[in-house]
């Protein structure tokens, strides 16, 4: 049967001292129980007393060597399957409103299975939610006249017409540049 042992076959023995001694048998392992991710299993284990031909359940366990004795329980495999998240990928803008992926997959027993149950967890998230600087507008250009023309007879003569207000701005726009 699993998990059980029979006692030493031989043991040295002097004809002064009975052949008795005392050694840790273990049951069979019950069932796994417990919660998905944590289940165990148990088994009995008893100290027992062997004359050379009999084995009787020894009532003193402190006979048998604490150092000798099997464990009384062990962990079992989970018995359901979880949601495996994978790492988040980049995010599809280095700013503005952008979102990054993830696999999330089902596994069980290290398998893909398709018996999760649960909420799974999200597999898009926004990123990147800060905006976007705004483009530098060039500064406006100098408003100045142009040194082909005299401005001060032209405006004189013909006002700031739409003509002569580009070419004479400064003059134009009272600033007196020239």
């Amino acid at each position: 049967v699993e998990g059980s042992r029979k006692p030493h076959g031989q043991r040295e023995c002097t004809a002064a001292q009975a052949c008795v001694f005392y050694e840790w048998i273990p049951s069979p392992w019950e069932q796994c129980t417990g919660e998905c991710f944590s289940p165990s299993r148990r088994r009995f284990v008893s100290c027992v007393k062997y004359n050379g031909t009999e084995i009787a359940l020894e009532q003193d366990s402190s006979r048998c060597d604490p150092e000798d004795m099997d464990s009384s329980e062990e962990p079992c495999a989970p018995t359901c399957a979880v949601w495996v998240a994978g790492p988040w990928g980049e995010c599809t803008t280095s700013c503005g409103q952008g979102t990054k992926q993830r696999n999330i997959t089902c596994m069980f027993d290290g398998v893909p299975s398709d018996s999760c149950s649960g909420p799974r967890e999200a597999d898009i998230l926004t990123c990147n939610n800060e905006s976007c600087p705004t483009p530098a507008t060039a500064p406006a250009p100098a408003c100045v006249d142009k040194k082909n023309i005299n401005c001060q007879l032209a405006v004189e003569h013909y006002g700031c017409n739409a003509f002569y207000s580009d070419l004479c701005c400064a003059t134009c726009s009272g600033s007196g540049q020239s």
